[in-house]
C-alpha cells in the first residue's frame, strides 16, 4: 500500500508515525521521572530526617541514662542538682525529638513503634525520678535493687523500642530503594 502512495504523502505518514512514537516515549519518560522524583522526595524529606532524628534521640537517651547513673557518684547537693538538671535536659531533648518523629511519620506501623517508644521513655523518666529519690536516701541495697529491677530493664526497653523503629525504617528505606531501582531498570529495558 505504501508503494502506491507518492513520496510526499509517504514521508508525511512516516514523520507522523515517528512523531506519535516520540510523543508516547516522552509521556512514558515523564511518568517514570515523576515516579523517581516521588521516591527521591520520600527518601530526602521523610526517611533521612527520621534517621537523623532517631540517631539524635538515641544519643539523648543514652546521655540521660549515663548522666542519671552518675548521680550516685555526686559528692554534694549542688553536684546532684546539676546532674539531675542535665539528665532531665537530655530526657526533654529526647521527648522533643520523639515528637518531631511522630509529626513526620505517616506510616501506621511506624506510628505504633513510636507510641511504644513514647510509653517506654515516659516510664524511664518516672524511673529516673524514683532513682534520684532512692539515691538521696543513701541506702546502697535499695539503689542496687532499683537499678537492677527497674532502671536497667526500663532503659533496655527504650533501647529495644528504638532498635525496632530503626529496623522498620531500614526495611522501608530498602523497599523505597528497590522500587527506585525497579523503575530505573524498567526505564532502561523500555529503551532497548
Amino acid at each position: 500500500m505504501l508503494r502506491t502512495i507518492k513520496i510526499g504523502p509517504r514521508a508525511a505518514i512516516l514523520f507522523g508515525v515517528f512523531g506519535i512514537i516520540t510523543l508516547l516515549l516522552g509521556i512514558f519518560s515523564i511518568y517514570q521521572l515523576d515516579k523517581l522524583h516521588t521516591s527521591g522526595a520520600e527518601l530526602g524529606q521523610e526517611r533521612m530526617p527520621r534517621i537523623t532524628l532517631t540517631g539524635n534521640l538515641r544519643v539523648d537517651f543514652l546521655s540521660a541514662r549515663l548522666t542519671g547513673l552518675s548521680y550516685v557518684l555526686a559528692e554534694n547537693a549542688q553536684s546532684k542538682q546539676a546532674i539531675q538538671q542535665q539528665t532531665m535536659l537530655h530526657v526533654s531533648n529526647a521527648f522533643q525529638k520523639l515528637n518531631e518523629l511522630q509529626e513526620i511519620t505517616r506510616d501506621p506501623n511506624a506510628q505504633k513503634n513510636l507510641q511504644e517508644l513514647a510509653s517506654n521513655l515516659q516510664d524511664f523518666e518516672t524511673t529516673l525520678g524514683l532513682f534520684f529519690r532512692v539515691v538521696d536516701r543513701g541506702i546502697v541495697a535499695d539503689i542496687n535493687r532499683l537499678r537492677s529491677e527497674r532502671f536497667n530493664p526500663v532503659g533496655n526497653a527504650v533501647i529495644a523500642s528504638l532498635a525496632e523503629f530503626v529496623n522498620y525504617q531500614n526495611q522501608a528505606a530498602a523497599q523505597t530503594i528497590a522500587e527506585s531501582e525497579a523503575i530505573n531498570s524498567s526505564s532502561y529495558r523500555d529503551w532497548e
